[in-house]
């Protein structure tokens, strides 16, 4: 009982006085995200792809190598995949 008690207070403590918003602003969209559920998963891309499924769990962005198939296969844009390759023109 004193054990909550306390936790209870520390946790009303912490947030007294702070204007805490209750709602985030969305995530900004993930193209690589966009493009793997545009194609049925991660398994679907990496078949298509003639990688594992692994390999496609842990990009992080597209692979270079990789981004032209992407887009063919799925839409999305290469200058979204990875903009620091394929930046837009101006």
């Amino acid at each position: 009982m004193l054990g909550q008690s306390r936790r209870s207070r520390t946790e009303a403590d912490l947030g007294a006085g702070l204007d805490i918003p209750q709602h985030l602003p969305p995530e900004p969209p993930d193209p690589l995200k966009h493009a793997v559920a545009s194609v049925g998963g991660q398994a679907a891309l990496a078949r298509q792809l003639g990688v594992s499924r692994q390999a496609v769990q842990h990009w992080k962005t597209a692979p270079v190598r990789h981004v032209l198939r992407i887009e063919e296969l799925t839409g999305v844009s290469r200058h979204d995949l990875r903009p620091d390759v394929y930046p837009r023109e101006c």
